[in-house]
């Protein structure tokens, strides 16, 4: 993690309260003048941050930027970030052809999958859309089960978020309130010899605010990069 990760991690660890740069510089082991130029680069990439010279610099409440560095230090798993990607599943299979295990997350979707194919709309900084690639190791035949239970933990994810009660409906979808919310794609990878899968990828769609086309959202206390590292983790937990 490089300085720059490190500033915007103690923010978000302290978001809504000022954190002093002296605190910072001794803390990171650089000088104030190199805090106050990473601050002005966060600023510049969206991040609402502000600054006060008698008690330093403070992350609004409000802003909820999705950061791969904020994730992984929850998740503790190699995350990718991306502005806009036409899919993070599709994503997702090629990182995880190269590197294993990851979690990929975006502001926007340009060619996002239902499960039955047809579009996913995705607009952007309205939802959590992710994937996580994890290596798994069962018989294909447990695969139905293995959906219903990602969905669960999703279920379990989104419930904590937005501090209401969910409900998982046609196996991968999420509903609050009566009203979808969140939708579910799960592809893996299956060994032909063995007849047994090697990885899955959890497609993820959570719909966090209002956009054209979308009906019904989460709202909670808890930031996208929370919840993204959340659903994560309970899905790791899945055996």
């Amino acid at each position: 993690m490089d300085i720059k990760e490190k500033v915007l991690l103690a923010l978000e660890n302290k978001k809504g309260e000022y954190l002093s740069g002296e605190a910072l510089s001794v803390e990171l082991g650089v000088s104030r003048q190199y805090i106050s130029k990473i601050i002005k680069a966060l600023s510049a990439e969206g991040y609402d941050i502000r600054s006060s010279t008698n008690r330093g610099y403070l992350l609004s409440q409000s802003c909820d930027l999705l950061s791969a560095a904020v994730i992984k230090s929850e998740a503790g798993v190699k995350v990718y970030c991306f502005a806009s990607v036409d899919s993070t599943n599709r994503a997702a299979k090629e990182i995880f052809g190269r590197e294993g295990e990851c979690l990929v997350v975006c502001e926007r979707q340009t060619d996002g999958v239902k499960k039955d194919g047809s579009y996913f709309p995705s607009p952007q900084s309205a939802g959590l859309y992710m994937t996580a690639a994890i290596a798994i190791d069962m018989p294909a035949d447990r695969l139905k089960n293995y959906r219903e239970q990602c969905a669960f933990a999703v279920k379990l994810a989104v419930e904590q978020a937005c501090g209401c009660v969910a409900e998982v409906k046609n196996t991968d979808d999420i509903y609050v309130g009566g009203e979808k919310v969140c939708g579910i794609f799960t592809e893996c990878m299956l060994n032909a010899a063995t007849m047994r899968t090697e990885c899955a990828f959890i497609g993820v769609g959570i719909y966090t605010g209002k956009a054209e086309g979308v009906t019904a959202y989460v709202s909670g206390a808890e930031s996208r990069n929370r919840l993204a590292a959340d659903i994560f983790l309970k899905l790791k937990e899945i055996k």
